[in-house]
């Protein structure tokens, strides 16, 4: 993930590039950039082994595709209350227990799981969620109590 709070137009032959500078706060690295019209963002195959609160109103796509997570909490999203779609493939998650509800993704609508380490999804409360993906996890069915 790139820091920063800052565009540098022509830095680049593709256009703009993000410069970071310290802050203080819960992640003194890390200046997200200013960007309140932000929709979709994609962070695929990077390091990020801890997400910082994503303080981007708009945003309706956040893919965090093969990164370094082993967890997702609601600090991360403060202001996600139009986020539909979460892509959380091929990272480290064993746990849902402190997933995000409804009260903090209102609108999430797909979740995808593929490739974690998860075990059960018991807890999992997101009312608007209409499609699950948990292809290639740890999950195991057992009558009678089955994974949730």
């Amino acid at each position: 993930m790139t820091t920063g709070s800052t565009t540098q137009a022509g830095d680049s032959p593709h256009g703009a590039r993000l410069r970071g500078r310290p802050t203080s706060g819960t992640h003194p690295r890390y200046a997200p950039p200013h960007l309140p019209a932000l929709r979709v963002l994609t962070l695929r195959q990077n390091a990020i082994a801890a997400l910082p609160p994503l303080p981007y109103p708009a945003l309706t796509h956040l893919d965090l595709y093969l990164n370094a997570l082993t967890s997702v909490t609601a600090a991360a999203f403060p202001t996600a209350s139009r986020l539909e779609m979460l892509d959380l493939s091929f990272n480290s998650i064993k746990s849902l227990a402190a997933f995000p509800d409804t009260a903090v993704l209102p609108a999430l609508r797909e979740l995808f799981l593929i490739r974690n380490r998860v075990s059960r999804i018991r807890g999992l409360r997101l009312a608007a969620l209409r499609m699950l993906e948990l292809g290639d996890n740890r999950l195991r069915v057992r009558w009678g109590g089955g994974v949730w």
